[in-house]
């Protein structure tokens, strides 16, 4: 046997932090013998093994997520520029700020007494896989479909809408750089609650959304698509969701101004919006705020956008999360949060506690770290589902 008989797959799979290459699996050919002492060579150049187990025709190598070989989506340095201090947001000054990175590796092994070398010729992307990329109008979208529909069956639609990092023309980075999309399209969520799941990819150098209130011409192409995917399949229309971060949280809450009775729930994680306009237009909307107490511009930008949908009749209440609990911890806080009959839920994250320990403690970090933690909230996607107009 030789390197040109045994295939290896890069395998990737979603976390908070973005999709992680965090698996490789060897095809060996059907007949050829893999011994034990084999398999214990096994080694991947620059990655950490975790564990290696061995079937009829492959062996998958579990890889660190930790490694740095494991991310698809790093900062690019040539473009991560700060706008200009005191000037209004606009992405076209310095996006993009990630740029993808191809899984692959190298694969060493030891067969019958000869070293070999394979290098990964294929990647599968799971979950995201599942996804169908489109192009319409002047945006790109991911549409997920459930895996099963009965005739005369509606689904409920997930809408998700990124953070401006990832603006680039390549419509499968809103899948790639965290759980917002993946997250609910999940085996474990869709075995409970199965649902269509849109997500839209922002193409760079337009300032989709700014810190002035303002949409790129291409905004108006959002509701053209929803439109679009919900004439063109089974939606159930009294069930429509939208969540974002950050730029995401921006075009959710423009949405819900120009279309306030459109939306069944909208989760807003890590942004602000003209409060006037908020409260003039959406007091009856239903909505789940998320912010940290450090994020210099949406935590003061939300309590200015909650008190005036208070003053326009909406029913709000005040809570707060700490993201260094554990696990059970926030899901117990999150489930009771769901269970009032507030219809603006506003979640602030205190003492600065989304910002990870080993990161500096900024605006900027306080502000990143917001929508990874709120899409990771099992209680929260079922909070969603149970929304209706």
């Amino acid at each position: 046997m030789n390197e040109n008989e045994i295939k290896a797959v890069a395998v990737t799979h979603p976390t908070r932090g973005g999709q992680r290459f965090d698996e490789i699996i060897l095809i060996v050919p059907r007949g050829k013998d893999i011994t034990c002492s084999d398999i214990s060579e096994i080694a991947v150049k620059d990655r950490n093994i975790i564990k290696k187990e061995y079937y009829e025709d492959t062996i998958e190598i579990m890889l660190s997520a930790d490694d740095e070989g494991a991310k698809e989506l790093r900062e690019n340095p040539a473009t991560a520029r700060k706008p200009e201090v005191g000037a209004p947001f606009n992405p076209a000054m310095i996006m993009p700020l990630t740029e993808y990175v191809k899984p692959q590796a190298q694969v060493l092994f030891t067969m019958n007494g000869k070293r070999l070398t394979v290098e990964t010729s294929e990647v599968r992307e799971c979950i995201v896989d599942d996804f169908k990329s489109e192009h319409a109008y002047r945006l790109m979208y991911n549409l997920f479909s459930p895996k099963e529909k009965k005739e005369n069956e509606r689904f409920p639609l997930v809408i998700f809408i990124p953070d401006a990092s990832v603006n680039q023309n390549d419509p499968r980075l809103s899948l790639l750089h965290g759980e917002g999309a993946t997250g609910f399209a999940y085996p474990r969520v869709q075995d409970i609650n199965p649902s269509f799941i849109l997500a839209f990819q922002i193409p760079p150098r337009i300032a989709f959304v700014s810190d002035d209130f303002t949409c790129a011409e291409e905004f108006d192409d959002l509701k053209k698509i929803i439109d679009d995917v919900c004439r063109e399949n089974p939606i159930d229309v009294n069930r429509i969701y939208i969540l974002g971060g950050s730029q995401g949280c921006m075009s959710a809450c423009e949405l819900n101004c120009r279309y306030p009775d459109f939306f069944a729930a909208s989760v807003l994680a890590g942004g602000q919006w003209d409060s006037e306009k908020m409260g003039k237009c959406c007091p009856g909307c239903n909505f789940w705020i998320f912010v940290s107490d450090g994020d210099v511009k949406a935590y003061p930008g939300m309590n200015a956008v909650t008190s005036a949908l208070s003053k326009g009749g909406a029913k709000v209440r005040t809570y707060y999360l700490n993201a260094r609990d554990s696990k059970e911890k926030k899901e117990e806080a999150v489930r009771l949060i769901a269970e009032s009959d507030a219809n603006v839920k506003f979640t602030v994250f205190s003492d600065h506690s989304v910002v990870p320990a080993n990161a500096p403690d900024t605006g900027g970090t306080n502000h990143m770290n917001t929508w990874p933690e709120v899409y990771s909230y099992d209680e929260l996607k079922l909070w969603l589902f149970r929304q209706h107009k």
